[in-house]
């Protein structure tokens, strides 16, 4: 059997990957956390509620650098440009993923330069959300256990309490989080780019010998600017051919 050519490129930043799994640590501890408080007795709220706080501080500031990286990041894949379908490619990238999902993964699954054409405008959402979550927690931190009470009995905004809308927004960021942790494997199951290795070492493979010749002319231009590709030089959206044919 003869041996198909691969294309390793650097996709991910060292930044973009650092904050990624501050955030990613950050919302696993929260959620356990929150959950645990739910449960716990009066009397021991209080270690919960201290490792809640404290970690919600910390997601504040990884998130504040993550929506730096957006604004001002040093290449393509690290700014808001990449999460959001803005050329007919990428919309075909959309739609092709969709299709993928449908078929529950029959179909092949395309590959894609940086962030996922589909995902990448939901990242954007829960970036938004999550800031939601540190703003009504830090409100909510602000108060003494004993007046906790009285604040989950006054409507804050729309008729909510604002324990109801963090716990509410704290429901949407575990779904969102199970959903993703799903796609992930099964992109990376299914396709062949190495997603989650990725996501830790900064690079993805391609198959060469099914990318068109101006996709490996400019990954050879992204590889030869040292990993930090130009923005001429970026491709969302990969096609790639069922096996076989």
């Amino acid at each position: 059997m003869s041996a198909i050519p691969i294309h390793r490129t650097r996709v991910w930043s060292g930044a973009l990957r650092v904050g990624h799994w501050v955030l990613a640590l950050c919302v696993l501890t929260l959620l356990i956390s929150g959950w645990a408080l739910s449960l716990v007795l009066a009397d021991k709220l209080q270690p919960w509620r201290d490792v809640h706080v404290t970690v919600g501080s910390m997601l504040g500031i990884a998130l504040l650098f993550r929506i730096v990286l957006l604004v001002a990041g040093r290449t393509p894949t690290d700014r808001w440009r990449d999460c959001l379908p803005l050329t007919r490619l990428q919309w075909h990238g959309v739609r092709a993923i969709l299709v993928f999902y449908l078929s529950l993964g029959r179909v092949p699954l395309p590959a894609w330069y940086g962030h996922n054409p589909l995902w990448g405008p939901l990242y954007l959402l829960l970036f938004a959300v999550l800031g939601l979550g540190v703003v009504t927690g830090l409100l909510i931190a602000r108060h003494d256990p004993q007046s906790l009470l009285q604040l989950a009995a006054t409507p804050w905004w729309l008729g909510w309490t604002l324990p109801e809308w963090h716990t509410s927004l704290a429901w949407v960021i575990g779904g969102y989080s199970v959903a993703h942790v799903l796609s992930v494997f099964l992109h990376d199951t299914r396709g062949t780019t190495s997603e989650i290795s990725a996501m830790v070492n900064g690079h993805k493979i391609f198959l060469t010998t099914r990318l068109p010749q101006e996709f490996v002319a400019r990954i050879d231009d992204a590889r030869n600017s040292v990993g930090r590709p130009r923005r001429e030089h970026v491709v969302k959206l990969l096609p790639r051919k069922p096996a076989g044919r």
